[in-house]
C-alpha cells in the first residue's frame, strides 16, 4: 500500500463516523490530485487486499458519496 491509498483510507474510516463529506473533501484535496481517482485506487487496491473487511466497507461507502455527489440524510448535512 502506497502513502496516497492509506491516506484515503484514513480519510475514509473519518467519513463513515461523522458523514462529513465537506472535511473529506477538503482532506483527499489535500494529496493536490484528482479525487475521484484517488478513492478508487484504494477501493481497487482494498478489494484485492482486504475482502470483507471494515477497510473496504469505508472505502465503498466514501468511493459511493464522491461518485453520486449524495446528501447525507443520516447526518442531516449536505454533502455536494
Amino acid at each position: 500500500m502506497d502513502y496516497k491509498t492509506d491516506y484515503v483510507l484514513m480519510v475514509a474510516t473519518i467519513y463513515q463516523k461523522d458523514l462529513n463529506y465537506g472535511e473529506a473533501q477538503t482532506r483527499l484535496e489535500y494529496l493536490d490530485e484528482d479525487i475521484e481517482q484517488l478513492v478508487k485506487d484504494a477501493v481497487d487496491f482494498a478489494t484485492v487486499n482486504y475482502k470483507g473487511t471494515m477497510d473496504l466497507q469505508a472505502l465503498t461507502q466514501l468511493y459511493q458519496v464522491v461518485m453520486n455527489g449524495q446528501t447525507s440524510i443520516l447526518s442531516g448535512r449536505a454533502v455536494l
